[in-house]
């Protein structure tokens, strides 16, 4: 199966990871804190749709409290609050690999900030950076490759 990490456990991110959830396909691991991170531990996730409710039990969720318990995914799912953009990358980086791929499902970020947030970090961490579709060729390149795609909501 995939791994999915969903970054941003809120009503979007929520919505999405349970959609891929009950599909069974994918191997959903959701980042909580506080204490939503304590109500769906001890009673699972419960998404109300018009589409269809759904229910994961408690025994069956994957949620952490650290993006670092969750190890390195294929997918990441970013649905952040725009207030909470600052904490992408320290949360991202955990779950990279070269594989992983970044959908960001959010108002008002768009794929190239959201790789250069994520390259200035890495820079920090590793003191190299890392090549993207966005990459000027200067500096030092480790053959990191950032991929991401963006998911623009138009409304209803």
């Amino acid at each position: 199966k995939k791994s999915i990490a969903i970054v941003g456990s809120g009503a979007v991110g929520c919505y999405y990871g349970a959609r891929l959830w009950e599909c069974k396909d994918y191997d959903v691991h959701f980042f909580m804190r506080g204490e939503h991170y304590d109500t769906c531990k001890t009673d699972g996730l419960e998404v109300k749709s018009v589409y269809g409710d759904i229910i994961i039990p408690p025994e069956q969720l994957n949620i952490h409290s650290s993006t670092e318990e969750m190890g390195q995914v294929d997918w990441v799912i970013l649905a952040l609050k725009s207030t909470a953009l600052d904490a992408a990358p320290s949360l991202l980086l955990p779950l990279l690999k070269p594989s992983t791929r970044i959908i960001a499902i959010m108002n008002g970020l768009f794929e190239d900030e959201l790789v250069k947030m994520l390259d200035l970090e890495y820079q920090k961490i590793s003191g190299s950076s890392t090549t993207s579709n966005h990459d000027d060729g200067g500096g030092d390149d480790d053959g990191t490759t950032l991929t991401c795609c963006s998911a623009i909501y138009g409304g209803m």
